[in-house]
């Protein structure tokens, strides 16, 4: 018995409208990724300021001893409230709220902990140390369009307490290293374990 005739005509139709569709899909994830672009420049922007704004100029300080840090970030407008510890011993401890109604963006609201690899904990280290702890002072500027940032830095024996809704552009580095890399740490497992992290002057 022969085989019935291959319809060239009907598979040449199904490999275009699925290429269409596949088209279709690229360009949604597309917009997205631009969109989510978009959102991170215009968050940079709320706390960090222009872009023409002029960068101080500052040194490396080898000389700081990182002992541990509190971070803490108010929610504005759909952006996460967190609440996280890092110490010397490379243990980190985060509270997040995902404020979006979506787990498309960020992780689930919850406690989390993790131990950082060494890449990622003298990534930290580095940026302490790059962005003039030592005489770093954050202006009270108060606004409605950005999370109140606080961060609490142990260091040689030392404390220093920051906090402002627009820290200067000296500190981006360090604050975008947070915001991106460990509040994203892919190592990141859930807790139930509650800690009381420290956040007043």
């Amino acid at each position: 018995m022969e085989d019935a005739a291959t319809d060239y005509k009907l598979l040449y139709e199904q490999a275009i409208a699925a290429h269409k569709k596949s088209l279709e899909l690229i360009s949604e994830k597309d917009k997205q990724i631009q969109a989510l672009n978009f959102e991170l420049d215009k968050y940079k922007r709320y706390i960090f300021g222009k872009k023409n704004e002029k960068l101080a100029r500052y040194l490396v300080d080898k000389t700081i001893k990182f002992e541990k840090l509190f971070y803490h970030a108010s929610r504005a407008w759909n952006g996460p409230t967190v609440a996280m510890q890092v110490d010397s011993s490379k243990s980190m401890y985060m509270r997040y709220t995902n404020n979006t109604g979506s787990l498309e963006r960020g992780l689930p609201t919850g406690r989390y902990k993790a131990v950082l690899d060494d890449d990622t904990y003298n990534e930290l280290i580095k940026q302490l140390q790059n962005c003039n702890l030592r005489t770093l002072r954050f202006g009270n500027i108060k606004g409605n369009d950005a999370p109140d940032i606080t961060l609490i830095v142990y260091f040689n024996g030392k404390r220093k307490y920051l906090k402002s809704m627009f820290p200067p552009r000296i500190s981006e580095e360090l604050l975008t290293f947070i915001m991106l890399r460990l509040q994203g740490y892919g190592k990141l497992i859930p807790t139930d374990e509650n800690k009381d992290l420290e956040w007043r002057p």
